[in-house]
């Protein structure tokens, strides 16, 4: 586009630079500054969970690995990796390996994952309770294991199984769920045959009996 001066000369009028895309972002953050900032508090609270949570993976691993083997007896567990949730109260054992101390081969079980949380519709009821869920728990069983259990001076109920789970997470669990679970049994004579059980699915609920009225059992 052009004009004509005074002089008669033409002078052309230039048309201003098309703003960046940066530019047009700061516009629009500083007409909703309110918004921008409540965002921006949000996205660094975010940040700052997600960055606690890789911060006590490591410790965390160490200190339930150490706080389940000393609740049990005969039996260790080795823990692959902790996944916390923080911002939920919750937290993942993944990759569990259970061994029986006098026959450690092969392993007595190994879990995929070990997940604890908190039952949010309790609170609902002034009530707090945590679910477990166990996913995809496999057991391998032989005769020489079950026979240890049997001439072993600890009774399977006194192993301390209860306690080793219940001493990691500190709220009462009402809530435990298996999904895709199996069992693998084997001796001398089931070798060729052995007893195989797959897609075990079980949910037990109401374990602390916190649904019922007091006095009702």
């Amino acid at each position: 586009m052009s004009a004509e001066t005074p002089s008669g000369e033409s002078k052309s009028i230039s048309k201003p630079p098309p703003e960046k895309r940066w530019q047009r972002f700061f516009k629009v953050c500083r007409t909703h500054h309110r918004k921008t900032t409540l965002l921006l508090v949000i996205l660094l609270f975010a940040l700052a969970l997600a960055f606690t949570d890789a911060l006590l993976a490591g410790p965390m691993k160490t200190w339930a690995e150490r706080t389940i083997n000393s609740n049990l007896q005969g039996y260790t567990v080795r823990i692959g990796g902790v996944r916390p949730h923080v911002w939920r109260l919750a937290f993942e054992l993944e990759n569990l390996v259970l061994v029986q101390n006098t026959h450690p081969e092969p392993a007595v079980a190994d879990f995929r994952a070990m997940k604890f949380s908190l039952v949010w519709s309790e609170l609902l009821h002034f009530r707090v309770a945590g679910e477990l869920t166990i996913d995809r728990p496999a057991l391998h069983i032989n005769l020489m294991q079950i026979q240890e259990e049997v001439t072993g001076q600890v009774r399977l109920k006194d192993r301390g199984w209860q306690n080793a789970v219940e001493s990691i997470y500190p709220i009462k669990l009402d809530r435990v769920r298996i999904q895709d679970g199996s069992l693998l049994y084997l001796s001398s004579g089931t070798i060729s045959k052995p007893l195989h059980l797959t897609k075990v699915n079980m949910v037990t609920t109401n374990v602390r009996n916190i649904a019922s009225a007091q006095g009702t059992y």
